[in-house]
């Protein structure tokens, strides 16, 4: 009963999206050049992960019924749970700000829904051509309340909240038009996040307090384009990687894989 109740009040989670796009090139910006820019991105699950989520779909609520969970029903929603909190699926909103700074390196701050991820990079870069190399560090929000419709006719609150750290290392290579104009790029992208919650509503008829522990890990990579003019460009990308995570919800081990596509789009102000 614990398991089932601690799975069903992670879904709220879904509603802020687990993608953390770029939206930028491989270019650096110039020492104490800036740039300011907002829009939307997804994260979209396919494999064995989204099969997981489509079986807790098929939980019944035992809520309204007063019928306490079987194991099976418990176990399945368990590895629903578990694939929301580890990849993040859903839509969100995209938020950053990047400066240049000395000697070819660039630092940034972005908010994706589901995290906040703070970044610097180095560039090795021409007139056209460029080359980077990045690190990211992020943390989850460490309170979510935010209901989510990854599961239909859930009633769900959130008490406590979510934490996590990770880090990510982007490569890019990139090629830009003398003017700025139109800029491309492209690269592999590798990351590890470690997760851990605490709450106590579900669809059983009484819940009681569980906590979860997740470690996830992902490869992939990431394609990109942005067209503007002077001070202002829009920008599209598409992040693709390969998930895997494995922890424990209650005493229940739990492991699971998955493709996650992150597309992204935004506009660009520079300063």
């Amino acid at each position: 009963m614990r398991r089932l109740a601690f799975a069903a009040a992670l879904f709220p989670l879904a509603g802020c999206g687990g993608g953390a796009a770029l939206l930028h090139g491989a270019h650096v910006l110039g020492e104490g050049k800036t740039t300011v820019g907002a829009g939307v991105s997804g994260n979209f699950l396919t494999g064995q992960a989204a099969s997981a989520l489509r079986d807790a779909r098929n939980v019944p609520d035992g809520r309204a019924s007063g019928i306490p969970a079987s194991e099976a029903s418990r176990e399945a929603y368990a590895k629903g749970a578990a694939a929301v909190a580890a990849i993040g699926p859903g839509v969100a909103p995209w938020v950053s700000a990047r400066v240049g700074l000395p000697h070819d390196f660039e630092a940034g701050i972005t908010y994706s829904g589901r995290a906040m991820r703070v970044d610097a990079r180095h560039a090795w870069q021409g007139e056209r051509f460029a080359l980077s190399v990045g690190a990211g560090a992020s943390a989850l929000s460490l309170r979510h309340a935010v209901s989510g419709d990854q599961l239909s006719g859930l009633d769900l609150k959130a008490k406590g909240g979510m934490g996590s750290f990770g880090f990510d290392a982007p490569v890019l290579v990139g090629v830009k038009s003398p003017s700025d104009l139109l800029s491309a790029w492209a690269g592999p992208r590798f990351g590890y996040e470690r997760i851990c919650a605490e709450a106590t509503l579900g669809i059983e008829p009484s819940a009681q307090p569980g906590s979860l522990s997740l470690e996830r890990v992902q490869y992939g990579g990431v394609v990109g384009i942005s067209l503007g003019f002077r001070r202002l460009y829009g920008a599209i990308e598409l992040d693709f990687s390969h998930q895997s995570y494995s922890g424990d919800i209650l005493g229940q081990k739990v492991e699971g894989t998955g493709f996650a596509l992150t597309p992204a789009a935004a506009l660009v102000a520079k300063f």
